[in-house]
């Protein structure tokens, strides 16, 4: 896919779950598709990308049952977000 990125394992033992109110979190996609002149996103994340399922998939092993998805926009790669979904499903992870 173009424009994917691959980001390395987070060592979450570096966090203190006391001073996280939620750890379990992570990116699957930066950048959006609407370029909205009051929207931050085109500033912080101005390149659209989209991470390697797999390299997701291989991170989500190593996390409980509940994950937060960072992705400012989840509806901006509607093919994308279907196939990583669908192989995300049978990881049993809400």
């Amino acid at each position: 896919m173009k424009n994917e990125f691959i980001l390395p394992i987070n060592d979450r033992s570096l966090l203190t779950s006391s001073n996280y109110f939620f750890n379990n979190s992570m990116e699957a996609t930066r950048g959006c598709i609407n370029s909205r002149d009051f929207c931050t996103i085109r500033t912080t994340s101005p390149v659209q990308a989209v991470r390697n399922i797999d390299n997701i998939r291989e991170e989500l092993e190593h996390l409980r049952k509940y994950i937060l998805f960072l992705d400012p926009n989840h509806i901006s790669y509607p093919v994308y977000n279907s196939i990583l979904w669908k192989k995300l499903k049978r990881l049993n992870k809400k």
